[in-house]
């Protein structure tokens, strides 16, 4: 709007200033908490990691098993 008067009132500028504030304790956060967080070398990190993920897996497979035994009344006596 080219030649548009803009209107303001106190209340309009004390929610800028707000928001504005906001935007920058943002931005200070991200800088002191998130960022730190990424630099960390999670490569030292990684045999344990794939450790978890395979027997997270298994446990997976597991439990999957132990749903379809209950669901179909799967059975074990313990006598061949």
């Amino acid at each position: 709007m080219v030649n548009a008067e803009r209107y303001i009132t106190e209340e309009l500028k004390e929610y800028e200033a707000k928001i504005l504030g906001a935007e920058e304790r943002i931005l200070s956060l991200e800088q002191t908490v998130v960022l730190p967080i990424g630099s960390l070398d999670a490569g030292i990190y990684l045999p344990q990691y794939k450790i978890m993920a395979y027997q997270i897996a298994q446990l997976d497979v597991f439990v999957g098993f132990t749903q379809l035994a209950k669901e179909n009344n799967y059975v074990f006596s313990g006598h061949g």
